[in-house]
């Protein structure tokens, strides 16, 4: 019988970046580092010697090739149809599409379809579906669940021999590269499942701020004074669900049943977050505006991220020097 490290192996020579998982299906701490680069063979066997590790996920994105997945969460089809629907309208309007995609099976009775693609994105809910009246005496501020989604960039997905996952279609050996067109397809099939009207935005309205360069500051400090943080998450796929005041209230990317996921204090001139889904931000921490132009942007490189504002006109051009990790803030004991 193969071991949790010999099967990693295997997914490591196909190109992906495979990391353990515990049974709640959380991945080991360090996935991260991944989401950019497959861990060499010492790394992974590192994992699979955690003692919790029972199975496997593959870490989306750039880490495996442009790894891409369509999740299909089945216990919340209420028709009984939602897969054979699915699959029929695909192979309708592209035939030999269905039969590339690898399929897993998951735990729950869903399903994934993998593929690989040049253009890819985060997390993204595709088809929802309104709540019960059953699940919402359960949780009442969960008005939607959600029935098919993306797994992409920055999330994970289990793979076999995950207990409960298997493989029931394609070759992980050849796990298609589909063009943008082919994505394009399955996500407007996807979505004409979708039966929840989305909310519209207000739109947000930046708020007012000096605009006048200061002189002999640094472009971080700059950004920190003159910066809108708020229209960095908005363009990033946060909402501004609130503003009381001097705080704006936002929700996070992704499938959440939560009113807010973090705030933005207009007179400190700090964000936090309290959500453990909202990477690349730790949850209670503070960030300043320009570490969170930092995280956004340019993918936590302080160093890039303060070129990048002096080539935006932020700060005085003798002050441009490397920055260290700007946080505004962190929860005492918590460790980042």
């Amino acid at each position: 019988m193969k071991t949790l490290f010999q099967y990693g192996l295997a997914y490591l020579e196909m190109g992906f970046a495979p990391v353990t998982v515990g049974s709640k299906k959380r991945p080991a701490e360090d996935w991260k580092n991944y989401q950019t680069r497959a861990p060499t063979p010492a790394e992974l066997y590192q994992l699979c010697q955690l003692p919790w590790a029972t199975g496997l996920a593959l870490v989306c994105g750039p880490g495996s090739g442009g790894l891409e997945v369509i999740d299909m969460d089945l216990k919340y089809d209420l028709s009984g149809r939602l897969r054979e629907d699915f699959e029929a309208a695909i192979r309708k309007a592209d035939p030999a599409l269905l039969d590339s995609l690898v399929i897993n099976s998951t735990r729950s009775g869903g399903r994934h379809y993998l593929y690989r693609c040049q253009t890819i994105g985060r997390n993204t809910p595709l088809a929802q579906r309104p709540a019960t009246q059953q699940e919402l005496a359960i949780k009442p501020k969960a008005l939607a669940r959600v029935l098919i989604e993306t797994r992409g960039v920055k999330g994970v997905v289990l793979v076999p021999p995950s207990p409960g996952y298997q493989t029931i279609a394609g070759d992980f050996t050849v796990v298609p590269e589909i063009t943008a067109a082919q994505r394009e397809l399955l996500f407007s099939i996807a979505r004409s499942f979708n039966q929840v009207k989305e909310k519209k935005q207000k739109p947000y309205k930046p708020r007012t701020i000096e605009t006048t360069p200061v002189e002999g500051i640094s472009s971080m400090d700059d950004f920190d004074k003159r910066g809108d943080p708020v229209a960095l998450l908005v363009k990033h796929g946060w909402k501004v669900v609130g503003e009381p005041g001097e705080i704006t209230q936002l929700l996070r990317p992704g499938d959440t049943d939560k009113d807010t996921s973090g705030n933005y204090n207009a007179t400190l001139r700090w964000f936090s977050t309290f959500s453990n889904s909202a990477a690349p931000f730790e949850a209670e921490t503070g960030y300043k505006p320009s570490a969170v132009f930092a995280e956004l942007e340019c993918g936590g490189d302080y160093t890039k991220a303060a070129r990048e504002l002096g080539r935006l006109g932020y700060g005085d051009p003798r002050r441009r020097k490397p920055p260290k990790k700007v946080i505004a803030w962190q929860r005492p004991g918590h460790r980042m």
